[in-house]
């Protein structure tokens, strides 16, 4: 199931191999808040802008799932990395490849895709500063960040969060013989009393 909107969370990161479907649970999640009328501020970080514009407009994007009767506006060439409008609402879209672009510019809802792809295209230090920036600006309202990435993102985010009591990322959603199932994308929770939401597999949300 996706985690209940009345459950207080703050970022929830969803990890599994590709074709799982994280991509999937953390698109509707996004666009429920969206239109839900709770997120005001959302944005999307990618590792580049030709990978925002496969968050937006991809064979798993977020066009694809909106219903026919909601309104929607996707400029790739504008922007800092494309702009997109959602029932009235401006997602900012931006890049992890320039940090700098996110500071000064609060947000309430982060879907922060892949970051794993984030240590690829900017290095080790560009994705951390990238993170921080993006941790630092989304401070409006609810503050909320959805992460969908592959196991080594997972292992990333699990360095960056060592000692904030915000991110806590158990396991890592590795696979272990007779536990973990191959193809089960997990959501990854940390403690409730941290803020962290509690989601089911991403397969098992469909």
């Amino acid at each position: 199931r996706l985690p209940d909107p009345d459950e207080a969370w703050s970022t929830l990161v969803i990890t599994g191999e590709y074709g799982t479907g994280k991509s999937w649970m953390a698109a509707h999640i996004f666009l429920r808040e969206i239109l839900s009328g709770r997120s005001q501020l959302p944005r999307i970080i990618a590792a580049t802008k030709p990978a925002v514009a496969g968050v937006v407009s991809g064979a798993s994007g977020l066009l694809r799932w909106l219903p026919p009767h909601v309104s929607r506006d996707w400029k790739p060439t504008k922007g800092y990395a494309g702009e997109l409008t959602i029932a009235g609402v401006e997602v900012r879209c931006y890049s992890a490849d320039s940090p700098g672009q996110m500071i000064g510019e609060g947000a309430d809802l982060d879907f922060r895709d892949d970051v794993a792809k984030w240590a690829t295209s900017a290095g080790e230090d560009g994705a951390r500063a990238a993170w921080i920036a993006a941790d630092k600006s989304c401070r409006e309202g609810y503050a909320r960040a959805i992460v969908p990435t592959t196991p080594d993102g997972g292992d990333f985010i699990a360095k960056l969060a060592a000692g904030d009591g915000r991110v806590v990322v158990p396991e890592l959603g590795r696979r272990r013989a007779g536990l973990v199932d191959e193809r089960r994308a997990r959501a990854l929770v940390g403690r409730p009393e941290l803020g962290l939401a509690v989601a089911a597999g991403a397969d098992e949300a469909r």
